[in-house]
C-alpha cells in the first residue's frame, strides 16, 4: 500500500493559500527593479531660427510669386520683415497685387531691381498690421438657417487702403524715373508662364 499523506495543521495551509491568491490578483508593477523610470525632466531651450533669405532678393528686386492666389505675377520686394517673410506689392493699379506677406522660398528673384531707396510709407509696416480680428458669426438657431445666415467676410480697413495707395504713388514715381519706364509697367501687367520644352533652371530672369 501506499504511503497516506496529511496535513498536520490545515489551518495553517488554507491561510497561505488565501495570501497566495491575494497577491497573484494583485496588479503587475509598471517598472521592473533593473528599469527604474527617469524622473528627470528634460527642458529644451527654444531656438529661434530666422529663415535665410538667398543673397538675389535685395529691397526693390521685382521677383516672381510661385504659390498663392497672385502666382505667376512680378511684384516688387520692399523688404524682409522680423518673421523671415517678404513684404511684396504689386503695386495694386498694375496688377491688382496688394501689400502681403510670402515666404521668400515660394519666390524667383529676377535681374530687375528698382531704386526704393526714398520709400518712406512701409516703414511702419510690419506683422502686426497683418493681423486679422475675430469676427463674431451669427448663431444658427435652427438647420433651415444653414444657407440663410450670411457669413461676414474679411473688408480691408480704411488706413489699409490708403497704405496701399501711397505704397504704389511711391512706386510709380520710381517707375517714373527710369527710360523703359512704360516698358516695366508692361512687364508688371504679364504673368508669367512656360511653354513646351521651357524649364526654369534654364533660363535667366
Amino acid at each position: 500500500m501506499g504511503k497516506l499523506w496529511y496535513i498536520k495543521n490545515p489551518s495553517k495551509a488554507i491561510a497561505k493559500t488565501k495570501t497566495e491568491t491575494v497577491a497573484k490578483k494583485g496588479r503587475t508593477p509598471k517598472h521592473y527593479e533593473h528599469q527604474k523610470p527617469n524622473t528627470r525632466k528634460r527642458l529644451r531651450a527654444r531656438k529661434s531660427n530666422p529663415t535665410k533669405i538667398r543673397s538675389s532678393i535685395t529691397p526693390g528686386v521685382v521677383v516672381i510669386l510661385l504659390i498663392g492666389r497672385h502666382k505667376g505675377k512680378r511684384v516688387v520686394c520692399l523688404k524682409k520683415l522680423e518673421s523671415g517673410l517678404l513684404l511684396v506689392t504689386g503695386p495694386y493699379c498694375l496688377n491688382a497685387c496688394p501689400l502681403r506677406r510670402v515666404h521668400p522660398k515660394f519666390v524667383i528673384a529676377t535681374s530687375l531691381t528698382l531704386d526704393i531707396s526714398g520709400l518712406t510709407s512701409t516703414k511702419a509696416i510690419d506683422d502686426v498690421y497683418f493681423q486679422r480680428t475675430k469676427m463674431d458669426e451669427p448663431k444658427k438657431e435652427k438647420q433651415t438657417d444653414l444657407f440663410i445666415a450670411d457669413k461676414k467676410k474679411f473688408t480691408l480697413t480704411d488706413e489699409q487702403k490708403a497704405d496701399q495707395k501711397t505704397v504704389d504713388k511711391e512706386i510709380l514715381e520710381c517707375l517714373a524715373k527710369r527710360d523703359d519706364s512704360s516698358l516695366v509697367k508692361d512687364y508688371f501687367k504679364s504673368l508669367f508662364g512656360l511653354s513646351k520644352h521651357q524649364y526654369p533652371h534654364s533660363l535667366k530672369f
